[in-house]
């Protein structure tokens, strides 16, 4: 019979984790690493009027800058959780110039240095035509629909009376709480590492990358299956 549940069982890699000693994808040392930085939206809903980075590519360090304008044709992945080809949603970076949320990646600065990447990030100037977003869930009922299976199972949808159990619950508490972003993988500070082969045309800097999203990510945008990248010797390290 297994002692597993109800009992105290140590992580095999919790020593290490605790003592610092556990490396991470970032801790992989390698020679020649560029470091890339994301420019991120700072509005809800529009288009990207215009990416000025002239005064990031003065700054020390720069080597590049990746954006709708000038990046490669990324591979569009099929919209199928299951598939494990969808990076979090459908649409690729940099695909146009629509913003359909604040924090939106629209541009990647790359440079010598993490602390070059996000200065000369930081220097980078966005415009953008606006519109209004919808922040209300009531205002985007019309877009709803029932997902016919989730994970390979069929779904099956029962709905109690929320509002008449709270109003007969003997207690009752009232609070507003703002939970802040997380990630499920809260141990280790998210990096991609990914050594280049691409030709100087699709990617202007022949060096080694870090990047700011995971791996998994990564691998799935940069691996050169879009018609405009012809050459897939890129290899995630890590």
């Amino acid at each position: 019979m297994s002692t597993a549940v109800g009992s105290s069982i140590s992580r095999k890699d919790g020593h290490l984790k605790v003592t610092g000693q556990a490396r991470y994808a970032a801790d992989h040392p390698m020679k020649n690493v560029a470091h890339a930085v994301a420019v991120c939206s700072t509005v809800a809903k529009g288009r990207v009027a215009n990416i000025d980075s002239a005064d990031a590519e003065k700054a020390s360090g720069f080597l590049a800058i990746l954006h709708y304008g000038n990046a490669p044709k990324m591979f569009r992945p099929v919209n199928n959780f299951m598939s494990a080809s969808k990076p979090g949603e459908i649409r690729v970076v940099f695909e146009d110039d629509k913003v359909h949320y604040a924090g939106q990646y629209l541009a990647v600065v790359v440079a010598e240095t993490l602390q070059q990447a996000q200065h000369a990030a930081d220097l980078v100037k966005i415009t953008y035509e606006t519109s209004s977003p919808l922040v209300e869930t009531e205002q985007a009922m019309s877009t709803v629909y029932d997902p016919s299976e989730f994970f390979g199972e069929k779904l099956k949808a029962q709905r109690g009376d929320p509002a008449g159990a709270f109003q007969s619950a003997a207690v009752k508490h009232e609070a507003d709480y703002i939970t802040p972003i997380e990630h499920h993988n809260p141990m280790e500070p998210l990096c991609g590492r990914q050594r280049s082969g691409w030709s100087a045309r699709a990617i202007p800097w022949r060096r080694r990358w870090v990047f700011p999203k995971s791996a998994f990510t990564s691998s799935r945008l940069l691996s050169a299956a879009g018609s405009d990248v012809k050459d897939s010797s890129g290899r995630i390290l890590s």
